[in-house]
C-alpha cells in the first residue's frame, strides 16, 4: 500500500471479505479511494508540501495555501520585485515579530490543532501586506500515518472501497431465469453514507468556499 493510503492492506482485505484477492489490484483501488478522499476533505495522512509558490500577491494581506488542513509552516519567504527576500516568522500570543504571519485554526476537529489555508501577513502584531511572491513549505494533513487515521475516516474509506470494488468482482446474476455476467459499475465514488460520517468536515469546506463532491 502507498504511504498516504487511509487503509492498510489488512484493513482493505477485511472490508471486502476476500482474503484471496489480488493484492496488486486491491492496492490500486485503496490508493484511488484515498486520493479521492484527500481531494474531497483535504489531506488525511500528513505530507510535506515543498516550495509552493504564490505569485502576484503584492498588496494582499492574506494568501491561500493549496492543501489544508495545515499542521505547521516550516518556511515562509516573501520576495519583492527586485528579488530581495524576507523570511517570515509565525506569530504567537507571546511573540509579535516585525515580519510575521498568522494562521487561523479550523473549526472542525479542534482537538487535532489544525489550521485553515489562509495565511495572514503580520507586522509587530498588526496586519500587513505581502510582497510580490511568497514561497511556502508546510505540512498538511490530519494524522501522522495510516495506522493513526481516525476510525471514521477509515470507515468512510471502507464504504468507498466496497462500493468501487464491485467493478472488479467476477461472477453471474440471475436475470429472467438465466445467468448473465455481472458487471456492476457504481455511479458515485463517495456514497452518501461516507459523507454522513464526515459531515462536519464538509460543512467547514463549504463555508470556506471549497468545491464539494457529488454523493450517491
Amino acid at each position: 500500500m502507498a504511504t498516504l493510503d487511509v487503509l492498510s492492506s489488512a484493513e482493505a482485505i477485511e472490508a471486502i471479505s476476500s482474503p484471496g484477492v489480488s493484492s496488486t489490484k486491491l492496492a490500486k483501488v485503496v490508493t484511488a479511494v484515498s486520493l479521492r478522499l484527500d481531494e474531497a476533505v483535504g489531506p488525511i495522512v500528513r505530507r510535506t508540501i515543498t516550495g509552493e509558490v504564490r505569485s502576484g500577491v503584492a498588496g494582499c494581506r492574506t494568501i491561500e495555501l493549496s492543501r489544508w488542513p495545515v499542521v505547521s509552516i516550516s518556511s515562509l519567504v516573501e520576495y519583492d520585485e527586485s528579488g530581495s527576500s524576507t523570511t517570515l516568522t509565525g506569530e504567537t500570543p507571546s511573540s509579535k515579530p516585525s515580519d510575521g504571519f498568522r494562521l487561523t485554526p479550523t473549526t472542525a476537529e479542534p482537538e487535532l490543532g489544525l489550521y485553515r489555508p489562509l495565511v495572514e501577513r503580520r507586522s509587530s502584531g498588526r496586519p500587513d501586506e505581502f510582497e510580490e511572491t511568497v514561497v511556502a513549505t508546510y505540512v498538511a494533513g490530519r494524522f501522522a500515518n495510516t495506522a493513526a487515521v481516525d476510525e471514521r475516516y477509515k470507515e468512510a474509506a471502507r464504504i468507498m472501497l466496497v462500493n468501487l470494488w464491485q467493478r472488479v468482482l467476477t461472477g453471474t446474476i440471475t436475470f429472467d431465469d438465466a445467468e448473465v455476467p455481472r458487471y456492476p459499475f457504481p455511479r458515485f465514488a463517495i456514497p452518501r453514507s461516507a459523507y454522513e460520517l464526515l459531515r462536519d468536515v464538509w460543512h467547514e469546506l463549504d463555508a470556506a468556499g471549497a468545491p464539494l463532491p457529488g454523493f450517491g
